[in-house]
């Protein structure tokens, strides 16, 4: 907790407060929130953290192993990757409902 405080430049008894639902975070915090933890911002509003992606076969070739940095900055752009196929999968589909209601 005071090493995500810290991070978030917040009081660990506000963000105990945060987590607990007693204080709502302003729209801004909510979005250095994304930025800091590299989450969508609606994964903050969810009332359990949603479950892990299942891990990606890696085909990489390397001379030696890979950092763990590396494969997690490759693990959070293909959540990222996923995430916005879904909503745009989403929008394509509301659209052409939404198309078909006018014909």
């Amino acid at each position: 907790m005071e090493e995500a405080a810290t991070k978030l430049s917040v009081s660990p008894n506000r963000l105990a407060a945060m987590e607990a639902g007693e204080v709502d975070p302003a729209r801004k915090q909510v979005d250095n929130f994304a930025r800091v933890f590299r989450r969508p911002m609606v994964a903050f509003f969810l009332r359990n953290p949603p479950a892990p992606a299942p891990p990606v076969a890696d085909f990489r070739t390397t001379q030696g192993e890979v950092e763990e940095s590396q494969a997690f900055l490759l693990r959070t752009l293909l959540r990222d990757i996923d995430a916005r196929q879904s909503m745009l999968r989403e929008l394509l589909e509301w659209k052409k409902s939404t198309f078909a209601l006018l014909i």
